[in-house]
């Protein structure tokens, strides 16, 4: 063999998991692409060597549901955000472009921001979904998204008073246009109306403490509700829909119902309603408080239960951070102190012990953090370890351990819902392009990442 031909890296040794099978394998890169695939007995020639035998080899983990502070309050840059991801064996991440309605803005103007922020600051590579409002000339903005590579664009059912919600009107003109341009609709599904006149309800029952109220303004038949109208919103417009943060089984009955008549829906959800219920919040208070919230055991069984079964498609963080100090503040009312919580370092190792005690395997957690994400989004490099992929990987030891502390995570939120939460897995390292990202718990990449710019109907794969 030439030296032309001689691969950069072999990981050698480790078991490589995808979603049908776990095998030991060598897997070969050369130029930051997985260029090989042999039996160990099988030895090329090679630079360099990376022995893991003992561990699992993954495709690089991806988290399709991240927020940082764009026109907001959340305490994370992009850059941070992406870090703490990066250090929590993340190798894709995905975060929301928000401020809709901020002065002095448009819809291009904004993503055209953060690309430039993000370009310069994330050791991982990282794409984007738009969130979209009822602005002036949003919907022609549109095609200027896709010809940039954002191809997902996300709609708020709720938060009129943040100028972030869509009517039904707007929401099927929007689907439509997103229909045309070959991208993929979004909604965060529960009801503005109802919700505050429930809430109205809340405010007004003595025998209900601040969580409750909170609560009883967001119950689980509100978001059920949404999701189906969403859902048919959606049909209308003959487009598929993603839900984002599915956190109950009536929510999950209203898909599930709409693919037995064939329609495409794609359902998320995220470790916190996998791992915690809504008691979680009468312990923790504000540092857990998320929309939606929490919800009862119940729930939180059926929901890992359609993790294993296929009928959630992604697991993702939905990673929205704010710091203690605001999360805890004794001066604001319950109500008022804004949802969303870190997430995006603790996504895998929580979502491997929610899953593993409920009898998945590695394999689960590929799928629904790895393969399925890449499929529906349009990640066409990711996700999969073949010859041809980009070779990001994520390098597990499923033997060993990690203990959660707030003092070992990236970023300025000081808290983590999991505290002293013993995860049955520890990252050991990741590869980005074959390059080394992290290492003995360090975020060692001297490179930023790349933009992950997608194509119209990018994720046609999984909508077959």
């Amino acid at each position: 063999m030439s030296d032309s031909e001689e691969f950069d890296l072999v990981i050698e040794g480790g078991t490589v998991v995808d979603e049908q099978s776990e095998r030991t394998l060598n897997v070969y890169v050369r130029n930051g692409s997985i260029a090989a695939i042999t039996e160990p007995h099988e030895q090329l020639t090679t630079r360099q060597t990376l022995d893991a035998r003992g561990l699992s080899v993954l495709p690089g983990m991806i988290d399709a549901h991240t927020h940082f502070r764009t026109w907001s309050k959340h305490s994370d840059t992009f850059g941070e955000m992406a870090d703490a991801a990066a250090a929590g064996g993340i190798t894709t991440v995905a975060g929301f472009v928000m401020g809709m309605n901020a002065q002095g803005t448009t819809l291009a103007s904004r993503v055209r921001e953060c690309l430039a922020d993000a370009s310069s600051t994330s050791p991982i590579d990282f794409a984007f979904h738009a969130a979209i409002a009822d602005e002036k000339h949003t919907l022609d903005e549109l095609s200027e998204m896709v010809e940039l590579g954002v191809t997902s664009f996300k709609m708020f059912m709720i938060n009129r008073a943040r100028r972030m919600m869509v009517d039904d009107g707007f929401l099927l003109a929007a689907m439509k246009h997103i229909s045309q341009l070959g991208g993929l609709p979004m909604v965060h599904a529960e009801l503005e109306d109802l919700s505050m006149a429930l809430a109205a309800e809340a405010r007004d029952n003595p025998a209900l403490n601040h969580v409750q109220r909170f609560v009883a303004a967001r119950p689980t038949w509100l978001e059920a509700e949404a999701t189906r109208r969403a859902i048919q919103i959606a049909h209308q417009a003959d487009v598929p829909l993603y839900v984002v943060h599915v956190t109950c089984e009536d929510a999950l009955n209203e898909i599930r119902r709409a693919r037995q008549q064939g329609l495409i829906v794609f359902a998320e959800t995220c470790p916190q309603y996998l791992s915690l219920t809504e008691d979680e919040m009468e312990r923790q208070g504000g540092l857990v408080k998320v929309a939606p919230p929490l919800r009862s055991e119940h729930d939180r069984r059926a929901l890992v239960d359609a993790v294993l079964s296929g009928d959630i498609n992604v697991v993702s963080s939905d990673h929205a951070p704010y710091t203690r100090e605001v999360k805890t503040d004794t001066a604001t009312d319950f109500l008022d102190i804004p949802v969303g919580m870190p997430g995006t370092q603790t996504l895998v190792g929580v979502t491997w012990k929610v899953l593993s005690e409920a009898g998945g395997s590695p394999r689960d957690l590929v799928r629904v953090l790895a393969a399925n994400p890449s499929r529906v989004f349009g990640f066409t490099r990711k996700g999969r370890i073949e010859v041809g992929a980009d070779a990001d990987i994520t390098l597990v030891n499923f033997d060993d351990s990690t203990v959660v502390s707030a003092a070992k995570l990236h970023g300025p939120a000081g808290y983590s819902a999991y505290e002293d939460w013993r995860l049955p897995l520890r990252i050991v390292e990741t590869l980005q392009r074959g390059q080394s990202v992290l290492k003995n718990d360090t975020v060692c990449t001297n490179e930023v990442g790349r933009f992950i710019a997608r194509t119209p109907n990018s994720g046609a794969e999984a909508r077959r």
